[in-house]
């Protein structure tokens, strides 16, 4: 198949798409992508990529030129409207002539991707395929706080237009085939359940508990972004009472990464966690191995309920057990799986008990745990399944 990929993050900044172009690539399928200029997410140029013309490999990349990232909501909306308006522009000029079979967008936040693909099936007449990775306009009211209904209502009438339009809608939680089902009204039989898969550098991970003193304490890993949404308050509160207990690590970076630096500073707990910041990929599989369990902390909220973090995939490949701190679909999986244990953030007291029964069962049944989450992740996240699934639709 040809297929054209349209995504404003793209190689060498870290995104699933990544992964995913190169298994169609591997897999036979020609293809494409248009993208922008690789400055996630720091806003500066990331090495020496040319605009326009590009190769990534074998594969023709468009870079197509946008106003770069910056830390406050004018540049950032700036930066997102930027690749929308420059795809447009550029579209015509490189590929008026061009057909492609399939028109694949990857909806990350903002949607602005899909759009833009809508536009570009006018010119090859392929059918377009989103793969939803944030729920929009709730994303939006969710993170901006905003009492006005302006721009929440147009992000609705638009999104509506997007979902009605598109071929096929994937999206990467079970939850979300029913919203977008309801909210839309587009048709149930085009949209499919397409979760997200982790690195296969988080594999065959050595158990670091096996060179453990006896009376060494636990060590708990938080990986990925540090945000409002992050549950930061309640997990502060936890680590405070259980101090004695574990050590904690937090790798990542995010809106609230300087708020919890100060914090663990103010409340004394600095001999108890570690703030490591963003790391490279390559370097995560040894920060996985050097903890013994794995933490996922999500503020309850209707939106967020609905979502799968990407991170749980991940600790599932590693073969560690998990932590949830989460309500919806996390919490769904991680029970499902029997993969690790769920901690209720309305109940402080009652999560210190469960976390302290947790920290005291034996050695194998936290080892039985990561393998069950192994076990779990293979039947239904493995990446090979996961892209089978994605042609076989493709190829109806």
């Amino acid at each position: 198949m040809k297929i054209l990929v349209i995504s404003q993050y793209f190689y060498p900044e870290n995104f699933r798409i990544n992964d995913f172009v190169d298994s169609l690539v591997e897999r036979g399928n020609d293809v494409t992508v248009i993208s922008a200029i690789p400055n996630y997410p720091s806003g500066k140029i990331i090495g020496n990529y040319k605009i326009f013309k590009d190769k990534y490999k074998s594969i023709d990349i468009y870079r197509f030129p946008i106003f770069l990232r910056r830390n406050n909501k004018l540049s950032l909306a700036l930066n997102y409207i930027s690749f929308f308006l420059s795809s447009i522009f550029f579209y015509p000029i490189f590929f008026r002539f061009k057909k492609f079979d399939h028109i694949f967008c990857p909806l990350y936040s903002p949607p602005t991707n899909g759009f833009v693909g809508l536009y570009a099936s006018f010119f090859s007449n392929a059918k377009v395929s989103l793969w939803v990775q944030d729920l929009w306009p709730e994303s939006f009211t969710m993170i901006t706080k905003s009492s006005s209904k302006i721009i929440p209502n147009s992000i609705n009438f638009f999104m509506k237009y997007l979902y009605k339009k598109s071929d096929y809608i994937f999206v990467q939680s079970k939850m979300f085939v029913k919203h977008i089902e309801q909210y839309s009204k587009a048709n149930k039989s085009n949209i499919f359940y397409l979760p997200n898969w982790a690195e296969n550098i988080f594999m065959d991970l050595k158990n670091s508990d096996l060179d453990r003193p006896q009376n060494q304490k636990k060590s708990i890993l938080f990986a990925g972004n540090i945000g409002e949404a992050q549950n930061l308050e309640f997990l502060l509160t936890l680590i405070k009472e259980m101090k004695d207990r574990v050590n904690w690590v937090f790798a990542g970076d995010g809106s609230k990464f300087l708020w919890l630096k100060s914090q663990v500073k103010n409340r004394g707990l600095q001999d108890h966690v570690d703030i490591l910041g963003r790391l490279p990929l390559n370097k995560m599989p040894v920060l996985f191995q050097k903890n013994d369990i794995m933490l996922v902390s999500l503020a309850s909220h209707e939106v967020i309920n609905k979502t799968l973090p990407g991170k749980v995939q991940s600790y599932m490949i590693s073969k560690k057990p998990i932590i949830g701190i989460l309500d919806g679909e996390g919490k769904r999986v991680i029970n499902e799986s029997n993969c690790g244990i769920i901690l209720d953030s309305k109940n402080i007291q009652k999560s210190i008990e469960t976390l302290t029964s947790f920290l005291s069962l034996d050695e194998n049944e936290h080892i039985q745990m990561g393998k069950n989450g192994y076990q779990y992740y293979l039947k239904n996240f493995e990446k090979d399944k996961v892209i089978s699934k994605f042609e076989s639709v493709l190829g109806k």
